[in-house]
């Protein structure tokens, strides 16, 4: 909220005077306003940064804006979501993709592209793409890159019923995993991993792969505050509901005494998570119409006095010294 703040107070301010630096600032924004899930809000801003780039030499750009308005219409959790319109977005940015030179620009545009083709459910575009990407990109010199295409391209696999493949795509990512500190492919490799196993019917596996995805999940929701982390939970919360999906499915196929356990745990994680669902709800509900629209450094400032006030009031109400008495 704090960082919305500011990118649009700095929008007001180079609005009409500086179009590149106002093309710049619009996609942070909006970048912003997908991670905390306005939508509605994002695709006003898009709309305009088009029109802005419409006359722009910089084709790189347009693509980008092309792809965010796609994000915005594949999104699950968003109420504008129009799959039909994210694929022809997607189609028309991926034959102005092949006129891009820059090979790392190309790569990297056809990588976004093949995740929102995954997103869409297009896997027989997806696959031929993410094949591509893995087999241009050298091991050596971006794993990180290399790793988080193989996970894409295992899930592509995956949905299209391919396991074998998904398993070989896992397999390849995991030595790169372990090299790595980052929390986000950590996440991803033991989310994709947790769904394989799922499709490949070893559900007690899978919960062991879940559970280490949503212990991830719970420190990242620790650590942020406000509408982001509403529109980061509502991100992941189907993670939760696969979670207990396989709960569901190991109960089915337990003996009675196991039965009670694992409904014991799957309404755990359910439970948990609706009350987490409700706290952080409500918080945002007072965050954004408690403040009324004000600003947030005046929100700040009426903060710092009502504390003073208070430390005031704590004095005048406390027992008068005998030197205070003199006086």
């Amino acid at each position: 909220e704090l960082a919305r703040s500011y990118f649009e107070r700095a929008l007001e301010t180079i609005t009409g005077r500086n179009p590149t630096l106002e093309a710049l600032t619009l996609s942070r924004l909006i970048g912003n306003l997908m991670t905390i899930g306005d939508h509605e809000t994002a695709l006003t801003y898009v709309e305009r940064n088009q029109k802005l780039l419409a006359d722009s030499p910089d084709r790189e750009t347009r693509i980008w804006q092309k792809l965010v308005l796609a994000e915005i219409y594949s999104d699950r959790r968003s109420a504008l979501r129009d799959l039909s319109l994210a694929e022809k977005l997607c189609t028309e940015a991926l034959g102005e993709t092949e006129l891009i030179e820059d090979k790392l620009q190309r790569r990297s545009l056809k990588n976004e592209l093949a995740d929102l083709y995954v997103e869409i459910g297009r896997y027989d575009k997806a696959i031929p793409i993410l094949e591509l990407i893995v087999s241009e990109q050298k091991e050596n010199t971006d794993k990180f890159r290399l790793a988080n295409a193989l996970l894409t391209l295992s899930e592509a696999y995956r949905k299209a019923g391919r396991l074998r493949d998904a398993r070989s795509a896992i397999d390849r990512t995991r030595p790169f995993v372990l090299e790595q500190t980052d929390f986000f492919l950590a996440g991803r490799f033991h989310y994709h991993t947790a769904s394989l196993l799922k499709a490949e019917g070893l559900y007690e596996d899978a919960i062991n792969e879940y559970e280490k995805v949503l212990s991830l999940l719970e420190r990242i929701r620790a650590n942020i505050r406000g509408q982001s982390k509403v529109g980061i939970a509502g991100a992941y919360e189907f993670i939760y509901e696969e979670a207990i999906g396989a709960y569901y499915a190991l109960y089915q196929k337990a003996s009675e005494p196991s039965k009670i356990l694992l409904s014991t745990k799957a309404l755990a994680v359910s439970e948990s998570n609706r009350a987490r669902q409700y706290r952080e709800s409500l918080s945002t509900m007072f965050l954004r119409e408690g403040a009324g629209g004000v600003q947030v450094d005046l929100l700040r400032r009426e903060r710092s006095l009502i504390t003073r006030k208070q430390a005031l009031l704590n004095r005048l109400t406390k027992p008068q010294s005998e030197g205070e008495k003199k006086l």
